[in-house]
């Protein structure tokens, strides 16, 4: 026994040694939870939300997507373009005359020769024309203020810049604000304020005034190349559209092979009613746009019409036989959006029976999307970022058509959504849509959704409103829409609030702050598939649930979500809405409903997720 007596006493001391180290370790952890482990997000409706540590040392790597842990807020902040007004031969524009009646055949001649008035905006552009060179058009110091009325006398357009190595410089004080205003005084249905159909122009501080649209970008003929193209500290009001590229020379275009490459569209302001800035490789084939930047524009669209609106577009490939576009490395950084457009930020690839297009490498960071006047009726404020292929056939977009056709393998990946601010929509703060109405075989992959804040306040049970939806495709009954297939999403770090007005009787079944489903409803969907999604550290309070992942429904089939990480998210309450007995929970999984067959959600991962304070 005595022999013994070292050995327990020895178990017993390591005993207390270790009860002692759990006791200072759940203390420990109460305090951090209690203490430095707590954030608090701005005050709503009253009240504070406070969010527990989630990030607790032995949880880190398992809560943020595969290579996303130290992932940095990195968004690109372009440099303006260079306006040098000593790089080329100068042109001084002394009338607000918009005439012409100098010699116009060269730029020397036309210094020389001015005609009695001087030397007009539109004598200056066809000089340059005529001159191919490079040269900066100025304004003398006489006219500033002052406002130059195009199209009064003959009823047309400025002339188009067609040579290239063109800046038109409207600052004649130097301080980067417009000092001359172009009007529109023709009677033509559309006018154009200033179109450019050459490379290596310029245009800067220039204040733009009732146009159909303020500045146009067209090439004239199949197989041209547009490089370095830069527009900025422009104003344009009291216009259709501002900025738009439109790549196909006409509308029976079939083959174009156009190239579109360093284009800067910076500092401008934007004031219009249907669109702000829309690139469209549109009722072309084979156009490629790449190297573009779209930073530090203030747009803001005052929609009424039901015609689409969007704040800033991009899209390849629109119309039966528009196929095989591409969009490469476009940055779409730090611009604010405001007003009612359908939608604020769209990526399409692949629109009204367009096939083979495709979207690579696009940033959306740090724009701040501020939507106001919504109407359901008409789509207006219905989406903040939208992601799309395959929008619907050509017989949505012409009802006579003899021959339907439907978008069919059409490509968007690495796409990075980050930072972003978007309040005030009635459909979707970010959609990823892989299909719509007859589209088949398109595709949607390596998609980043990270570290935004998305708030909105829900109107009517009518209202799909969804935080960040992910969504296979949505279908009719028929045709069929399938095989498309959205994957490799990541959706992190985000904060989304979404409110209900008082008078609220219920909501949407779908309505949720993420949504992930595999078909939108429809008979005609079959087969469609959302994969490999990692959800994490996002931090929700909303009147809906948290996390919502559906199958499909409406007579769907055989449509699939599977590969699901779900960690470590942070859901203030559990949902008030839809109505139902019994209720949905905060995270919601569903197969299939409402008559739909053979869908399946599998193998999906939930852990370390709190929801109302009760963690998994």
């Amino acid at each position: 026994m005595n022999n013994r007596n070292p050995v327990l006493a020895g178990l017993v001391s390591v005993l207390l040694l270790i009860l002692v180290f759990l006791s200072l370790h759940i203390a420990s952890a109460s305090q951090v939870a209690a203490g430095d482990g707590q954030q608090q997000l701005p005050e709503k409706n009253g009240h504070a939300v406070s969010l527990p540590l989630l990030f607790r040392s032995d949880w880190l790597s398992r809560c943020y997507a595969p290579e996303t842990e130290y992932y940095q807020l990195l968004i690109p902040v372009p440099n303006k373009p260079e306006i040098d007004v000593y790089h080329s031969a100068t042109i001084t524009v002394t009338t607000a005359a918009d005439t012409i009646n100098g010699d116009v055949s060269s730029v020397p001649k036309l210094i020389l020769n001015p005609g009695p008035d001087g030397i007009a905006l539109r004598e200056a552009i066809t000089a340059t024309n005529n001159d191919p060179g490079s040269y900066t058009i100025l304004f003398s110091e006489t006219l500033t203020g002052s406002t130059i009325y195009t199209g009064a006398e003959k009823n047309n357009d400025l002339p188009p810049l067609l040579s290239g190595g063109v800046i038109i410089d409207g600052d004649i004080d130097g301080d980067l604000a417009p000092d001359i205003t172009l009007t529109s005084a023709s009677e033509l249905e559309y006018p154009v304020g200033i179109k450019i159909q050459s490379g290596a122009n310029t245009l800067h501080a220039l204040e733009l005034q009732g146009y159909s649209i303020g500045v146009a970008i067209e090439p004239t003929r199949a197989i041209t190349t547009y490089q370095g193209i830069a527009i900025s500290d422009m104003v344009i009001r009291d216009s259709l559209v501002g900025i738009n590229l439109g790549s196909g020379p006409d509308l029976n275009v079939r083959s174009s092979y156009n190239h579109f490459e360093d284009f800067s569209i910076i500092n401008n302001e934007i004031l219009v009613s249907q669109d702000g800035i829309t690139f469209k490789l549109d009722n072309a084939t084979g156009d490629r746009l790449d190297n573009v930047v779209i930073h530090n524009n203030n747009i803001s669209i005052t929609r009424k019409t039901d015609k689409a609106s969007f704040g800033i577009q991009l899209m390849a490939g629109f119309g039966a036989d528009s196929v095989e576009n591409l969009i490469l490395d476009v940055v779409i950084t730090n611009n604010t959006i405001r007003g009612n457009p359908d939608q604020a930020i769209a990526v399409v690839s692949g629109a009204a029976g367009s096939g083979g297009n495709v979207i690579d490498g696009v940033i959306l960071g740090a724009n701040e999307i501020l939507i106001s006047d919504t109407n359901f009726s008409i789509d207006a404020g219905m989406l903040g970022i939208s992601l799309i292929t395959g929008e619907p056939g050509t017989d949505i977009i012409n009802l006579n058509h003899e021959l339907a056709l439907y978008p069919q393998s059409n490509v968007i990946r690495n796409i990075d959504v980050i930072g972003n601010k978007i309040e005030g929509f009635d459909g979707r703060g970010i959609q990823v849509l892989g299909g719509c109405c007859g589209a088949q075989n398109n595709s949607i992959e390596n998609i980043n959704i990270l570290k935004n804040q998305i708030q909105t306040s829900i109107s009517s049970a009518e209202y799909d409103v969804t935080g960040i939806l992910v969504r296979a495709s949505g279908a009719w009954p028929d045709p069929q829409t399938a095989e498309n297939v959205i994957s490799g999403v990541v959706i992190q770090q985000n904060e989304i609030v979404l409110d209900a007005e008082m008078n609220l009787t219920d909501t949407h079944f779908m309505a949720s702050a993420i949504s992930i489903n595999g078909q939108g409803g429809g008979a005609g969907g079959r087969a469609n598939q959302v994969r490999d999604i990692w959800i994490s550290l996002n931090q929700v309070e909303s009147v809906v649930p948290a996390i919502n992942l559906s199958g499909a429904w409406e007579g769907a089939k055989e449509n699939v979500i599977s590969n699901v990480n779900i960690n470590c998210n942070f859901a203030a309450n559990d949902p008030i809405y839809p109505l139902g007995d019994p209720g949905l929970k905060a995270i919601v999984l569903i197969g299939g409903m409402s008559g739909s067959t053979l869908n399946r959600v599998e193998n999906v991962s939930l852990f370390h997720n709190d929801v109302a304070g009760i963690r998994d």
